[in-house]
């Protein structure tokens, strides 16, 4: 099994792909400030909406940014 991303990890696969935190913020349905980010990205918070949009610019599946599987659609 793969390891999970950590927080590091996280906002260095953003930072290569140039994806900044207030674009994704912004480009939420309905938006969410970046430091409603920030701490999803730190694990401090949880959010499924934003953990599943992170895993989608990030290119990899939910379970190896998260190291947990998205239970949100059981």
């Amino acid at each position: 099994m793969t390891t999970p991303m950590n927080h590091f990890d996280r906002l260095d696969a953003l930072k290569r792909k140039g994806i900044t935190q207030a674009s994704i913020a912004s480009s939420l349905e309905p938006p969410v400030r970046s430091a409603t980010l920030s701490l999803v990205l730190a694990g401090k918070s949880v959010s499924a909406r934003i953990r599943r949009k992170v895993a989608e610019v990030i290119g990899k599946p939910f379970e190896v940014v998260w190291g947990e599987e998205d239970r949100t659609n059981l």
